[in-house]
């Protein structure tokens, strides 16, 4: 099987965007929304050459690191109480355990954009 192309950018800016915009609704109803992004993984989306490559590169998250992830998004866990935001999940080539972050979320372009975004919020709270 020839290695894939894979849309996955495209798919991983819609849930990007979608959990740091929702996410951040949903905290006020009580629930949590985070996406966990890792790197490369081991999926039957690409061909079983690719996966093998990336890991002899030292470029594959192993699936024990990505459930780490999923556990520190647990209650109790290091981000159990985080929504809106996104889990970077890294692989690490020089021996070391593989990494796992949260991503800052990007600034505000002006503080317009900032008094727009904090309207939405007071709208959304308030059941406009």
């Amino acid at each position: 099987m020839p290695p894939v192309l894979v849309l996955n950018p495209y798919y991983d800016s819609a849930v990007v965007g979608f959990v740091r915009s929702y996410g951040k609704v949903l905290e006020f109803e009580k629930a949590t929304m985070t996406a966990i992004c890792p790197n490369k993984i081991r999926t039957n989306i690409s061909s079983k050459a690719m996966a093998d490559e990336a890991e002899k590169a030292g470029a594959l998250v192993p699936m024990e690191t990505l459930m780490e992830a999923f556990e520190l998004l647990l209650p109790g866990g290091q981000y159990g109480e985080v929504s809106g935001e996104c889990l970077e999940v890294a692989p690490s080539s020089s021996g070391s355990k593989s990494q796992v972050r949260l991503v800052p979320v990007i600034d505000y372009l002006n503080e317009e954009s900032k008094r727009s975004a904090d309207l939405s919020f007071a709208l959304q709270r308030a059941g406009a």
